[in-house]
């Protein structure tokens, strides 16, 4: 503590592991939060300046903090729920802990269902982390084009390929470090009706909710399945309305979608070549890259070294 009241938290800088270094500060920070200092009247929480005793349970109790805070236990059990296992791996990737760290998370899992028969702890946390978690284990990312979308699709909705890497307990890590390369393509703001809220073509926003054609230019404003289509040149929009597709992509398309994501049909905003292809984007946004600075471009890598000691 400083004189002006102060508390700091040093750690050392130069570790590699970040999951180290996140521990290292929620371990410190425990110690403040569980007021350590103020029931020692100590400054400086040194082992030198406790009792084995004192400098025992303040170690378990701020190691108990740091792991609770990093990894709570009812967020890690919404991925459990949805993989069905999780391991070590996972955890440590998932929540930026070290592999030490996972491994105690882990063996705390497994004494909670031996000695409780528990699976599953319900918190109002969850509740602020569930889209993030859903999106992040029931998902899976093209290795064509480098989009995420959910599992239960069987095409991509963006290059209509099926090499798909899945977010499950078995290919997480893989998954984890491929998703750095993900990418996100055009597309057009939809209402609850899956119809444009803007023309994407003419720009009328004189549009009702449930209109299939913009009155003014005709262009198709609803993104749905047309299934096989012959090529270019372009059906009137009248023909679009009529053709085929599968059922499911019928009722309605997100905004980016250039193939049906259910049957891998073309989409009425593609066919109208309102999206670009996606390897014209793709190479756009590859050559956008190029021109910034390493420290943007490279602001995803991550070094991990499992087996730390915290």
């Amino acid at each position: 503590m400083r004189k002006d009241g102060q508390f700091i938290i040093f750690y050392n800088d130069t570790v590699s592991n970040i999951g180290r270094s996140r521990f290292t500060i929620a371990h410190e920070l425990g110690h403040y939060l569980l007021k350590h200092n103020e029931l020692t009247k100590k400054t400086n929480l040194s082992r030198y300046s406790l009792s084995e005793s004192e400098y025992d349970i303040f170690e378990k109790e701020a190691n108990y903090f740091a792991k609770r805070l990093l990894a709570p236990i009812p967020l890690v059990d919404t991925y459990l729920v949805n993989w069905e296992t999780i391991t070590a791996e996972c955890i440590e990737f998932a929540f930026d802990t070290s592999y030490t760290v996972a491994l105690h998370i882990i063996n705390d899992i497994d004494k909670r269902y031996r000695n409780s028969n528990i699976v599953r702890e319900h918190h109002p946390m969850v509740n602020n982390f569930i889209d993030f978690i859903n999106r992040d284990s029931q998902t899976k990312l093209c290795l064509t084009c480098k989009t995420l979308q959910p599992t239960k699709e069987k095409f991509c909705k963006i290059c209509s390929g099926k090499n798909f890497l899945e977010s499950a307990y078995k290919t997480y890590t893989s998954f984890y470090l491929e998703r750095t390369n993900e990418m996100k393509y055009s597309g057009f703001k939809l209402n609850e009706f899956y119809r444009a809220t803007t023309c994407p073509k003419c720009g009328n926003e004189q549009l009702t909710e449930t209109q299939n054609a913009c009155q003014v230019c005709g262009t198709n404003i609803m993104n749905r399945c047309l299934g096989e289509m012959p090529e270019y040149p372009m059906t009137p929009s009248e023909t679009i309305q009529s053709s085929g597709g599968c059922g499911q992509g019928q009722y309605g398309l997100s905004g980016d979608a250039r193939f049906c994501p259910f049957c891998g049909g073309i989409t009425s905003f593609y066919y109208q070549r309102l999206l670009k292809s996606w390897e014209d984007e793709k190479e756009e946004q590859e050559k956008r890259l190029q021109t910034l600075p390493n420290s943007f471009s490279n602001n995803t890598s991550r070094v991990f070294a499992s087996g730390a000691t915290n």
